[in-house]
């Protein structure tokens, strides 16, 4: 069943999230694919979203940035192996989602989300927390960056 939240889910819940969703809402890697012109300071915005920064963004910037989230993410060095994997096994493992100023948003799976748009799979597990979560196997996959063995606190 594809699920749309009317009321947001308790922490601590595993359920499925529509993609459709997933993809029109802000995230906590959306930051780093708006556009140079945006009001958006990835810096500063990671996972936490204020109403300074929401109040000029648009619908349009958002699509537009998880498009371009989407590419980069499926050009990732291990991006081809998650696609065999869901593929193959589905999706084995929740994407990370947290409670931000009475919205649903992701804060770890953007590669799993990657995945299920490409593979046209139209809701995926979410485990829904009160704060940012990270898994401890996330973290930059870009193969000029480090990657982090405590990503959370890499941007803190």
């Amino acid at each position: 069943m594809v699920k749309v939240f009317d009321t947001l889910p308790e922490p601590g819940t595993t359920l499925d999230w529509d993609v459709d969703e997933i993809t029109s809402r802000l995230s906590g890697d959306l930051p780093w694919y708006f556009p140079d012109d945006s009001s958006i300071d990835p810096d500063y915005a990671y996972g936490y979203w204020d109403s300074d920064q929401l109040a000029d963004v648009t619908t349009e910037q958002i699509q537009e940035a998880w498009e371009t989230c989407i590419r980069v993410k499926s050009e990732d060095s291990h991006y081809q192996g998650l696609l065999e994997e869901i593929r193959t096994n589905g999706f084995t493992k929740p994407v990370n989602a947290y409670i931000s100023d009475g919205q649903l948003r992701l804060c770890d799976g953007h590669h799993r989300v990657a995945v299920a748009v490409e593979l046209g799979i139209p809701a995926i597990p979410v485990k829904v927390s009160k704060k940012v979560k990270v898994d401890e196997d996330s973290g930059s996959w870009r193969p000029d960056s480090e990657f982090y063995d405590d990503p959370f606190n890499m941007f803190f």
